[in-house]
């Protein structure tokens, strides 16, 4: 007798509109996160509405707080992952489905919510600042799939982080940590190369520096940027390099093109890694393991008749 009664395909389709519905009924988040989205867009994208692509450190900070927004909200996922999982111990110790299939619906219901979370909030903070980015759809286009990837990235590594975590209270100050992590070292409140070498790695195997850098990277070294004469300035002569590539030398970002869709590369293989890693500490390591019970009889007296 076969162990699952669905195949993985089937199994997995099952479970994943299970997880959709139950992220559909929860209206009162996604009305919340829906206001906040439209509030903090229109915040962020008015407060340094007018500033120009020379001013780099404007540029690079407006990219890098709206990834940073987008990618350490899904830190509120955190609880919601630890009840499923405690739903998810029942259903395997049944043998509904496969770990795998539990995985990959968790994360595939938080899409829609996630493209359109980045959408609007993209949106406000690019075309309210067009002038500061390339004003086409090809950019923003890639922005806005380097938003949506590295919102994932971090649902999956918040998703691999409560798997490990025994319970809530362990979970929470674990994803506050490694979000320190994800800010600090994602190479715009210390540049890379002032980053001490032995915390360099950390940088490398960020999401939300490899997000930064392909959104620099494709905006300054755009046809509109990468020039040597811009805004009377001759960057050529001045720096040796066009005025795309000093800008991003200011905060040490790699020039190279092909960061670009290397960073969307290296974002989709974090989303699989983090998949992978949480679905085996799910099936390997369980925290639902009942407590032995010791039964107590009190003592009886017996009255005899003699």
């Amino acid at each position: 007798m076969p162990e699952f009664r669905q195949s993985f395909w089937a199994g997995t389709l099952t479970v994943m509109r299970r997880q959709m519905i139950l992220a559909l009924r929860n209206t009162a988040f996604m009305r919340v996160r829906a206001l906040m989205v439209v509030v903090m867009g229109l915040i962020y994208g008015s407060t340094f509405y007018g500033f120009g692509p020379t001013d780099a450190q404007v540029a690079l900070g407006v990219l890098y707080q709206t990834t940073m927004f987008l990618a350490m909200g899904q830190a509120s996922q955190t609880p919601v992952f630890v009840a499923a999982r405690e739903i998810y111990y029942k259903h395997r110790r049944a043998n509904f489905y496969r770990t795998s299939s539990f995985a990959i619906a968790c994360l595939t219901a938080l899409v829609p919510t996630a493209v359109v979370e980045c959408l609007v909030f993209s949106s406000f903070v690019y075309w309210i600042n067009h002038n500061g980015f390339i004003a086409d759809a090809g950019s923003f286009l890639f922005f806005l799939l380097c938003m949506v990837l590295t919102n994932l990235a971090l649902c999956a590594w918040f998703f691999t982080l409560t798997s490990m975590a025994p319970n809530f209270n362990i979970a929470k100050p674990l994803s506050t940590f490694s979000i320190t992590f994800y800010v600090v070292f994602a190479g715009f409140i210390v540049p890379r190369g002032q980053i001490p070498d032995f915390f360099i790695w950390i940088y490398w195997i960020n999401p939300l520096a490899w997000c930064l850098r392909a959104v620099a990277v494709n905006q300054y070294r755009s046809p509109k940027f990468d020039v040597c004469v811009y805004d009377g300035e001759d960057y050529c002569s001045q720096y040796n390099m066009t005025m795309g590539e000093y800008s991003l030398s200011l905060y040490d970002v790699p020039s190279n093109k092909a960061w670009a869709w290397g960073g969307v590369l290296f974002l989709i293989f974090s989303i699989a890694f983090f998949l992978i890693v949480g679905t085996y500490i799910l099936e390997h390591k369980r925290y639902d393991i009942p407590t032995a019970t010791v039964a107590v009889v009190s003592s009886v007296d017996y009255n005899e008749d003699q």
